[in-house]
């Protein structure tokens, strides 16, 4: 009789083992198939970044600048940045947020407008920049030592608020 009762667990426990495989995995793998794939469509929208605000200091804590930022912090948004866009506001752009420290490089493929793009470092000083850079262009653009920050604004942007190698950077996630 004991015999029998230990079969029988064991039976059951393979059966109900089976069930799951067979019923509620692939139910699992679905749904997160599905989630995914409805995730990468919403962050084709400009309003599933992240919002913050930047600003740039002088050495004497003046407001040299100051931009609304769209954060790009995922390997998605960080691959997509600004491509496709045709128009950005004067005080709008870009930052992507990096986990550390690393020369880092841009390019411009699809992006039709041209754009500044500012490496920054963990401190938060400008590392190095490109002005008005050529849209499209697959050239790589990269910094000139590490950055943990880039920023990407409308092009000329550094020249009109006289930014430079040095200049502080601030920013705070909305």
């Amino acid at each position: 009789m004991i015999g029998n009762q230990k079969t029988t667990i064991i039976v059951m426990s393979i059966a109900l083992v089976a069930f799951l495989l067979v019923k509620v995995l692939p139910t699992f793998k679905t749904k997160t198939k599905t989630h995914v794939s409805s995730k990468v469509k919403l962050n084709n929208a400009a309003e599933d970044y992240s919002q913050g605000s930047a600003w740039f200091i002088s050495e004497t804590g003046d407001t040299l600048a100051n931009v609304d930022v769209e954060i790009s912090d995922t390997d998605y948004k960080i691959t997509k940045g600004l491509m496709d866009r045709s128009q950005m506001r004067e005080n709008q752009g870009m930052l992507f947020v990096f986990n550390n420290m690393e020369k880092r490089s841009f390019w411009m493929k699809n992006t039709k407008i041209p754009l500044d793009i500012i490496y920054i470092t963990q401190e938060g000083l400008i590392d190095s920049y490109y002005q008005s850079t050529t849209p499209y262009s697959v050239e790589p653009l990269p910094s000139s030592g590490a950055a943990q920050y880039v920023l990407e604004v409308n092009g000329g942007y550094m020249e009109r608020h006289q930014l430079r190698k040095g200049t502080k950077f601030i920013y705070n996630r909305n």
